[in-house]
């Protein structure tokens, strides 16, 4: 992980006092990076490489940190590392699984890429669940972006050729005409939906694949099972469809 997608992992750095930054930067030298002991300089390179102003004076309130009572940070001959009272917690919120990390940064990223307020919120949401370990919701949230973008898509710039491939794909719904978004959901179901777009041509087969594969995740997410939900399966289904299909129907 690199700094940067630290940054955008932690909320509020950026407004965070020095002292409270200086613990995050502190953590993350010494768990992402082949260090023990972190020093005043390493402070000023992640101040210096993220553009913040620096505090007055960073040894002074290094060395603070390190001598009130209780310390922030234990302080040797080698250098500063974080006491443990005050790493728990970081490990706690940020120490999991790299590919979980991984995932969480690139969700604290996509919400700015999205022009759609809804979907900035469903996908802010995923955020908080994945944070969370509720891969459960964080499937269901994460489909329920991909789908509400692509039934934004189609409207925006596909409405004619889907509905004329209604009739082909299904001819009980021949009459049926779309016209405006709640008309997906009245008279389709999410495959149905899927299933029109492929035979319009609007997804291409690799799209198509994913979002069945998808679906049937979200589906056995959404109902109660013994089945265990793993941040691996979370992560598949976050990475697909948005790289795959958030971002790429523009």
């Amino acid at each position: 992980m690199t700094l940067e997608e630290f940054a955008q992992l932690v909320p509020g750095l950026s407004a965070m006092s020095h002292v409270e930054r200086i613990k995050h930067f502190a953590w993350f030298l010494l768990t992402q990076r082949p260090q023990d002991r972190i020093s005043t300089t390493d402070i000023r390179h992640c101040y210096g490489h993220l553009h913040y102003a620096l505090p007055a004076n960073p040894n002074t309130l290094m060395k603070q940190m390190a001598e009130k009572d209780p310390p922030d940070l234990l302080r040797d001959n080698r250098g500063f590392r974080l006491e443990g009272r005050v790493k728990e917690p970081l490990d706690a919120r940020y120490g999991g699984q790299p590919t979980m990390i991984a995932v969480d940064a690139m969700l604290q990223r996509l919400p700015g890429k999205v022009s759609d307020e809804a979907e900035r919120l469903f996908l802010s949401e995923a955020i908080i669940c994945f944070r969370s370990r509720a891969f459960r919701a964080t499937i269901v949230m994460t489909w329920n972006v991909a789908y509400d973008h692509l039934v934004n898509w189609v409207l925006a710039k596909h409405l004619t050729a889907f509905n004329q491939a209604i009739g082909r794909r299904y001819r009980n719904k021949a009459s049926v005409t779309v016209a405006k978004k709640e008309d997906f959901a009245d008279e389709f179901r999410e495959f149905e939906v899927l299933e029109v777009c492929s035979t319009a041509g609007i997804i291409d087969n690799n799209m198509k694949r994913i979002l069945h594969e998808k679906l049937a995740k979200r589906n056995l997410a959404a109902h109660p099972s013994r089945i265990e939900i793993t941040p691996y399966q979370a992560q598949d289904v976050i990475s697909d469809l948005v790289e795959n299909v958030v971002l790429k129907l523009a």
